[in-house]
Protein backbone atom coordinates (compact mmCIF):
# COMPACT_ATOMS: atom_id res chain seq x y z
CA UNK A 1 0.00 0.00 0.00
CA UNK A 2 1.20 3.80 -0.54
CA UNK A 3 -0.49 6.40 0.66
CA UNK A 4 0.07 9.98 -0.34
CA UNK A 5 0.35 12.68 2.32
CA UNK A 6 3.31 14.90 1.01
CA UNK A 7 6.72 15.30 0.82
CA UNK A 8 9.25 14.18 3.65
CA UNK A 9 9.65 10.19 3.40
CA UNK A 10 8.45 7.49 6.08
CA UNK A 11 8.21 3.54 6.00
CA UNK A 12 5.69 1.93 8.06
CA UNK A 13 3.29 -0.65 8.57
CA UNK A 14 -0.02 0.45 8.29
CA UNK A 15 -3.19 -1.15 9.78
CA UNK A 16 -6.02 -0.17 7.97
CA UNK A 17 -9.87 0.62 9.51
CA UNK A 18 -13.33 -0.14 7.99
CA UNK A 19 -13.76 2.31 5.55
CA UNK A 20 -15.86 1.81 2.47
CA UNK A 21 -13.54 -1.15 0.30
CA UNK A 22 -11.16 -1.34 3.39
CA UNK A 23 -11.10 -4.05 5.07
CA UNK A 24 -10.99 -3.78 8.98
CA UNK A 25 -7.14 -5.62 10.41
CA UNK A 26 -5.41 -5.77 6.84
CA UNK A 27 -2.20 -5.04 7.22
CA UNK A 28 0.41 -3.52 4.56
CA UNK A 29 4.09 -2.00 4.53
CA UNK A 30 3.32 1.31 3.17
CA UNK A 31 5.49 4.37 2.16
CA UNK A 32 4.09 8.05 3.86
CA UNK A 33 5.20 10.97 1.45
CA UNK A 34 4.37 13.56 4.38
CA UNK A 35 3.68 17.56 3.88
CA UNK A 36 5.97 18.76 5.90
CA UNK A 37 9.60 16.65 7.71
CA UNK A 38 8.70 14.94 10.98
CA UNK A 39 10.88 14.04 13.87
CA UNK A 40 10.59 9.98 13.94
CA UNK A 41 12.02 6.56 15.54
CA UNK A 42 11.88 3.42 14.04
CA UNK A 43 9.08 1.92 16.61
CA UNK A 44 7.83 5.30 16.84
CA UNK A 45 3.51 5.02 16.34
CA UNK A 46 1.22 6.84 14.22
CA UNK A 47 -2.28 7.27 12.80
CA UNK A 48 -3.32 8.53 9.58
CA UNK A 49 -6.41 10.75 9.02
CA UNK A 50 -8.07 11.86 5.91
CA UNK A 51 -8.58 16.10 5.67
CA UNK A 52 -12.03 15.81 4.34
CA UNK A 53 -14.53 14.63 5.75
CA UNK A 54 -11.89 13.91 8.68
CA UNK A 55 -11.93 9.95 9.66
CA UNK A 56 -9.14 7.23 10.48
CA UNK A 57 -7.63 5.32 7.69
CA UNK A 58 -5.02 3.44 9.85
CA UNK A 59 -2.51 3.36 12.18
CA UNK A 60 0.90 1.46 12.10
CA UNK A 61 4.63 1.13 13.45
CA UNK A 62 7.36 3.04 11.71
CA UNK A 63 10.17 0.62 10.40
CA UNK A 64 12.06 3.19 8.79
CA UNK A 65 12.61 6.79 9.04
CA UNK A 66 15.37 7.15 5.76
CA UNK A 67 13.61 4.90 3.46
CA UNK A 68 15.54 4.76 0.01
CA UNK A 69 13.33 6.60 -2.70
CA UNK A 70 10.88 3.99 -4.89
CA UNK A 71 10.81 4.16 -8.50
CA UNK A 72 7.40 4.57 -9.87
CA UNK A 73 7.19 1.71 -11.76
CA UNK A 74 7.95 -1.64 -9.92
CA UNK A 75 9.09 -4.55 -11.97
CA UNK A 76 8.78 -7.93 -10.42
CA UNK A 77 12.84 -7.40 -8.78
CA UNK A 78 11.44 -4.20 -7.56
CA UNK A 79 8.63 -5.98 -5.68
CA UNK A 80 10.71 -8.53 -4.19
CA UNK A 81 13.15 -6.21 -3.20
CA UNK A 82 10.32 -3.91 -1.02
CA UNK A 83 8.75 -6.97 0.16
CA UNK A 84 12.18 -8.10 1.72
CA UNK A 85 13.10 -4.86 3.28
CA UNK A 86 9.80 -4.70 4.73
CA UNK A 87 10.03 -7.95 6.17
CA UNK A 88 13.50 -6.88 7.86
CA UNK A 89 12.87 -4.00 9.27
CA UNK A 90 9.31 -5.42 10.74
CA UNK A 91 10.78 -8.69 11.96
CA UNK A 92 14.80 -8.97 12.10
CA UNK A 93 17.41 -8.43 14.72
CA UNK A 94 19.03 -5.52 15.33
CA UNK A 95 22.39 -6.43 13.75
CA UNK A 96 19.75 -7.72 10.89
CA UNK A 97 18.41 -4.27 10.44
CA UNK A 98 21.93 -2.63 10.94
CA UNK A 99 23.54 -5.04 8.26
CA UNK A 100 20.62 -4.29 5.75
CA UNK A 101 21.11 -0.19 5.86
CA UNK A 102 25.25 -0.93 5.08
CA UNK A 103 24.01 -3.06 2.50
CA UNK A 104 21.69 -0.38 0.54
CA UNK A 105 24.09 2.29 0.53
CA UNK A 106 26.81 0.10 -1.10
CA UNK A 107 30.66 1.33 -1.43
CA UNK A 108 29.77 4.82 0.04
CA UNK A 109 29.42 2.90 3.47
CA UNK A 110 27.73 4.80 6.73
CA UNK A 111 29.35 6.60 9.56
CA UNK A 112 27.95 6.10 12.90
CA UNK A 113 26.44 9.20 12.79
CA UNK A 114 24.05 8.44 9.84
CA UNK A 115 23.27 4.64 11.05
CA UNK A 116 22.29 6.56 14.63
CA UNK A 117 18.82 8.01 13.39
CA UNK A 118 18.27 4.86 11.26
CA UNK A 119 18.60 2.51 14.28
CA UNK A 120 17.19 5.01 16.72
CA UNK A 121 20.28 4.17 18.85
CA UNK A 122 23.01 6.34 20.76
CA UNK A 123 26.13 6.33 22.09
CA UNK A 124 26.69 3.13 24.37
CA UNK A 125 23.76 1.45 23.06
CA UNK A 126 24.97 2.23 19.65
CA UNK A 127 28.32 0.91 20.24
CA UNK A 128 27.17 -1.97 21.72
CA UNK A 129 25.16 -3.11 18.65
CA UNK A 130 27.65 -2.51 16.36
CA UNK A 131 30.27 -4.57 18.30
CA UNK A 132 29.12 -8.33 17.61
CA UNK A 133 28.81 -7.70 13.87
CA UNK A 134 32.59 -6.23 13.28
CA UNK A 135 34.00 -9.07 15.76
CA UNK A 136 32.20 -11.65 13.69
CA UNK A 137 33.91 -9.50 10.06
CA UNK A 138 29.91 -9.20 8.84
CA UNK A 139 30.97 -5.19 8.40
CA UNK A 140 34.46 -3.21 8.44
CA UNK A 141 35.27 -0.73 9.58
CA UNK A 142 36.64 2.06 6.31
CA UNK A 143 37.82 4.94 8.72
CA UNK A 144 38.43 4.98 12.80
CA UNK A 145 38.33 8.54 12.89
CA UNK A 146 34.88 9.09 10.96
CA UNK A 147 34.19 5.58 12.02
CA UNK A 148 32.52 4.52 8.40
CA UNK A 149 31.62 1.19 8.11
CA UNK A 150 30.66 -1.30 5.14
CA UNK A 151 29.18 -4.30 4.76
CA UNK A 152 31.63 -7.19 4.30
CA UNK A 153 30.31 -8.50 1.45
CA UNK A 154 30.38 -4.90 -0.49
CA UNK A 155 33.77 -4.57 0.68
CA UNK A 156 34.72 -8.03 -0.43
CA UNK A 157 32.77 -7.19 -3.75
CA UNK A 158 34.82 -3.85 -4.26
CA UNK A 159 38.21 -5.75 -4.02
CA UNK A 160 37.45 -8.46 -6.51
CA UNK A 161 36.60 -5.41 -8.79
CA UNK A 162 39.99 -4.03 -8.26
CA UNK A 163 41.88 -6.68 -8.88
CA UNK A 164 39.82 -7.76 -12.23
CA UNK A 165 40.54 -4.18 -13.20
CA UNK A 166 44.58 -4.50 -12.70
CA UNK A 167 44.13 -7.99 -14.41
CA UNK A 168 42.49 -6.40 -17.39
CA UNK A 169 45.77 -3.72 -16.95
CA UNK A 170 48.14 -6.18 -17.42
CA UNK A 171 46.64 -7.84 -20.88
CA UNK A 172 46.26 -4.76 -22.12
CA UNK A 173 49.55 -3.58 -21.04
CA UNK A 174 51.66 -6.20 -20.45
CA UNK A 175 55.15 -4.08 -21.35
CA UNK A 176 53.83 -1.49 -17.97
CA UNK A 177 55.07 -2.35 -14.64
CA UNK A 178 51.57 -1.39 -13.15
CA UNK A 179 48.69 0.70 -13.39
CA UNK A 180 48.74 4.42 -11.57
CA UNK A 181 47.08 4.59 -8.62
CA UNK A 182 44.93 7.22 -8.97
CA UNK A 183 43.96 6.02 -12.42
CA UNK A 184 43.17 2.52 -10.62
CA UNK A 185 40.45 4.62 -8.02
CA UNK A 186 39.13 6.77 -10.83
CA UNK A 187 37.97 3.37 -12.69
CA UNK A 188 35.52 2.02 -9.99
CA UNK A 189 33.24 5.99 -10.50
CA UNK A 190 32.60 8.66 -8.53
CA UNK A 191 30.42 6.34 -6.25
CA UNK A 192 33.58 4.97 -4.34
CA UNK A 193 34.55 7.15 -1.53
CA UNK A 194 38.34 7.40 -1.37
CA UNK A 195 38.42 6.43 2.13
CA UNK A 196 36.67 2.80 0.70
CA UNK A 197 39.46 2.82 -2.05
CA UNK A 198 42.49 2.98 -0.03
CA UNK A 199 41.12 0.07 3.05
CA UNK A 200 40.06 -2.13 -0.06
CA UNK A 201 43.97 -1.10 -1.32
CA UNK A 202 45.65 -1.91 1.52
CA UNK A 203 43.61 -5.00 2.39
CA UNK A 204 44.85 -6.43 -0.63
CA UNK A 205 48.43 -4.85 -0.59
CA UNK A 206 48.43 -6.90 3.48
CA UNK A 207 46.92 -10.06 1.92
CA UNK A 208 49.98 -10.13 -0.51
CA UNK A 209 47.74 -9.95 -3.73
CA UNK A 210 48.54 -6.71 -4.93
CA UNK A 211 51.57 -5.07 -5.07
CA UNK A 212 52.24 -0.86 -4.67
CA UNK A 213 55.45 0.38 -5.55
CA UNK A 214 55.14 4.40 -5.26
CA UNK A 215 52.34 5.46 -6.95
CA UNK A 216 52.06 2.26 -9.62
CA UNK A 217 49.81 -0.55 -8.11
CA UNK A 218 49.91 -3.98 -9.89
CA UNK A 219 48.74 -7.74 -8.92
CA UNK A 220 51.69 -9.39 -7.28
CA UNK A 221 52.21 -11.82 -10.11
CA UNK A 222 53.06 -9.35 -12.67
CA UNK A 223 56.30 -9.72 -14.19
CA UNK A 224 56.97 -7.50 -17.26
CA UNK A 225 58.43 -10.34 -19.91
CA UNK A 226 59.67 -9.33 -23.20
CA UNK A 227 58.38 -11.53 -26.35
CA UNK A 228 61.35 -12.11 -29.50
CA UNK A 229 60.25 -9.53 -31.18
CA UNK A 230 59.66 -6.85 -28.25
CA UNK A 231 63.30 -7.97 -27.39
CA UNK A 232 64.75 -7.33 -30.58
CA UNK A 233 62.91 -3.88 -30.72
CA UNK A 234 64.26 -3.15 -27.62
CA UNK A 235 68.30 -3.90 -28.63
CA UNK A 236 66.87 -1.49 -31.82
CA UNK A 237 65.82 1.34 -30.40
CA UNK A 238 68.88 1.57 -27.96
CA UNK A 239 71.40 1.59 -30.76
CA UNK A 240 69.47 3.94 -32.67
CA UNK A 241 69.49 6.26 -29.94
CA UNK A 242 73.11 5.68 -28.84
CA UNK A 243 74.11 6.04 -32.46
CA UNK A 244 72.54 9.51 -33.13
CA UNK A 245 74.47 10.56 -30.14
CA UNK A 246 73.86 14.49 -29.10
CA UNK A 247 71.46 14.95 -32.14
CA UNK A 248 68.63 12.63 -30.70
CA UNK A 249 65.81 11.63 -33.00
CA UNK A 250 62.73 13.32 -32.32
CA UNK A 251 59.41 10.85 -31.33
CA UNK A 252 58.07 11.30 -34.74
CA UNK A 253 61.35 10.12 -36.53
CA UNK A 254 61.80 6.98 -33.67
CA UNK A 255 57.92 6.50 -34.91
CA UNK A 256 58.90 6.78 -38.80
CA UNK A 257 62.24 4.32 -38.36
CA UNK A 258 60.35 1.22 -36.85
CA UNK A 259 57.21 2.11 -38.67
CA UNK A 260 57.46 -1.79 -39.00
CA UNK A 261 55.95 -2.21 -35.61
CA UNK A 262 52.75 -1.41 -34.14
CA UNK A 263 52.61 1.85 -32.62
CA UNK A 264 51.67 0.78 -29.49
CA UNK A 265 54.26 -1.96 -29.01
CA UNK A 266 56.73 0.84 -29.98
CA UNK A 267 55.44 3.19 -27.48
CA UNK A 268 55.47 0.07 -25.06
CA UNK A 269 59.11 -0.75 -25.59
CA UNK A 270 59.89 3.21 -25.54
CA UNK A 271 58.50 3.58 -21.79
CA UNK A 272 60.51 0.30 -20.99
CA UNK A 273 63.70 1.74 -21.66
CA UNK A 274 62.54 4.93 -19.85
CA UNK A 275 61.93 2.95 -16.76
CA UNK A 276 65.22 0.86 -16.54
CA UNK A 277 66.83 4.18 -16.84
CA UNK A 278 68.20 3.43 -20.18
CA UNK A 279 66.64 6.42 -21.86
CA UNK A 280 66.58 9.91 -20.44
CA UNK A 281 63.39 11.79 -20.95
CA UNK A 282 64.00 15.26 -21.87
CA UNK A 283 60.82 16.34 -23.09
CA UNK A 284 57.73 14.62 -24.36
CA UNK A 285 59.53 14.49 -28.06
CA UNK A 286 63.28 14.22 -26.92
CA UNK A 287 65.07 11.22 -25.74
CA UNK A 288 68.57 10.32 -24.84
CA UNK A 289 70.58 7.42 -24.71
CA UNK A 290 71.83 7.05 -20.39
CA UNK A 291 75.94 7.26 -21.11
CA UNK A 292 75.74 10.28 -23.97
CA UNK A 293 73.86 12.05 -22.07
CA UNK A 294 75.56 12.03 -18.43
CA UNK A 295 78.76 12.61 -20.44
CA UNK A 296 77.14 16.09 -22.12
CA UNK A 297 75.85 16.58 -17.74
CA UNK A 298 79.27 16.29 -17.16
CA UNK A 299 80.37 18.61 -19.60
CA UNK A 300 78.01 21.12 -18.48
CA UNK A 301 79.11 20.77 -14.68
CA UNK A 302 82.67 20.90 -15.70
CA UNK A 303 81.84 24.24 -17.62
CA UNK A 304 80.22 26.00 -14.67
CA UNK A 305 82.43 24.78 -11.86
CA UNK A 306 85.49 26.73 -14.22
CA UNK A 307 83.13 29.44 -15.32
CA UNK A 308 80.85 30.36 -12.48
CA UNK A 309 77.91 29.73 -15.11
CA UNK A 310 76.36 28.84 -18.52
CA UNK A 311 73.88 30.66 -20.76
CA UNK A 312 72.06 29.21 -23.82
CA UNK A 313 74.86 30.70 -26.56
CA UNK A 314 77.99 28.94 -24.29
CA UNK A 315 75.80 25.96 -23.79
CA UNK A 316 75.73 25.86 -27.86
CA UNK A 317 79.31 25.74 -28.33
CA UNK A 318 80.18 23.23 -25.39
CA UNK A 319 78.00 20.73 -27.30
CA UNK A 320 77.36 21.90 -30.64
CA UNK A 321 74.12 21.92 -30.43
CA UNK A 322 71.11 24.08 -32.06
CA UNK A 323 68.47 25.88 -30.29
CA UNK A 324 66.27 23.28 -31.07
CA UNK A 325 67.94 20.93 -28.59
CA UNK A 326 69.80 23.45 -26.22
CA UNK A 327 66.94 24.95 -24.79
CA UNK A 328 65.02 21.73 -23.99
CA UNK A 329 68.07 20.18 -22.14
CA UNK A 330 69.20 23.62 -19.96
CA UNK A 331 65.06 23.24 -18.83
CA UNK A 332 65.74 19.82 -18.24
CA UNK A 333 68.49 20.80 -15.86
CA UNK A 334 66.39 22.96 -14.28
CA UNK A 335 63.47 20.63 -13.60
CA UNK A 336 65.84 18.47 -12.14
CA UNK A 337 67.82 20.80 -10.13
CA UNK A 338 70.82 20.34 -11.34
CA UNK A 339 71.16 23.80 -12.08
CA UNK A 340 68.72 27.16 -11.29
CA UNK A 341 68.53 30.30 -13.43
CA UNK A 342 69.33 33.46 -13.09
CA UNK A 343 68.22 35.89 -15.87
CA UNK A 344 69.64 34.27 -19.09
CA UNK A 345 72.23 32.42 -17.20
CA UNK A 346 72.14 29.28 -14.79
CA UNK A 347 74.55 28.27 -12.24
CA UNK A 348 74.52 25.14 -10.12
CA UNK A 349 71.67 24.58 -7.63
CA UNK A 350 73.38 24.61 -4.37
CA UNK A 351 72.60 21.64 -2.10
Amino acid sequence: MRVHLGTAEVLGRVSLLDRDELKPGAEAGAQLLLEEPVAVWPGDRFVIRAYSPVFTIGGGEVLGNLPPRKRKRLGQTDRARNREMVDILASGSVEDILLFHLREHGAAGLTADQLAPRLGLFGKQLKKVLDPPISTKKMVVVESQSQRYLHAEVASELMGGLERRLRDWHTAWPLLPGMAKEELRQSLGARVDSRVFLYCLQNLISKGAVVQEEAIVRLAGHEVRLTVDESQLRREMRAWYRDKALFTPTLKETQEQFATYPEKRLREVLDLLLRDGELVKISENLFYEREIFAELTARVVAHIREHGNIDAPAFKELSGLTRKFSIPILEYFDRVKLTIRLGDKRVLRKA
